[in-house]
């Protein structure tokens, strides 16, 4: 199970439950991702100097195999709109770091056939 902690804010079973169930929904589309590595933390901030709505923050820590770890923060009114800003840009960060692999892999191919093409014209055009 992943790590959820609270900071300034009561522990509550329900929010823990949620927070890793979202989470973990969200990781399971990539597979380099390892949720038990990954840590939630909801914190609330409270100004006393001023006066309004608290503001909970959520910071998500992902860690995945051959990548470095992603890191966010958002902050939001309510502790599920954080949440879901969070999330939302964590995995967008997380298509865009496999995105590069996936491109990187397939120019390495594209080169590798061009090469062997190239070869493959030398050796004919000796043979002519």
């Amino acid at each position: 199970m992943m790590k959820v902690i609270f900071k300034n804010l009561e522990k509550s079973d329900l929010i823990r439950e949620i927070a890793a169930e979202r989470v973990q929904k969200a990781l399971e589309k990539y597979a380099i991702v390892d949720p038990l590595s990954s840590t939630v933390i909801l914190s609330r901030e409270h100004s006393r100097e001023h006066s309004g709505l608290d503001e909970y923050s959520v910071k998500l820590m992902v860690g995945a195999r051959g990548h470095k770890p992603v890191i966010v923060e958002k902050r939001a009114t309510t502790l599920t709109n954080a949440l879901a800003t969070v999330l939302d840009r964590a995995m967008d960060l997380l298509h865009q770091s496999f995105a590069r692999e996936r491109l990187g892999v397939r120019n390495e191919r594209r080169r590798w056939k061009t090469y062997q093409r190239w070869k493959n014209s030398f050796a004919t055009w000796n043979e002519g």
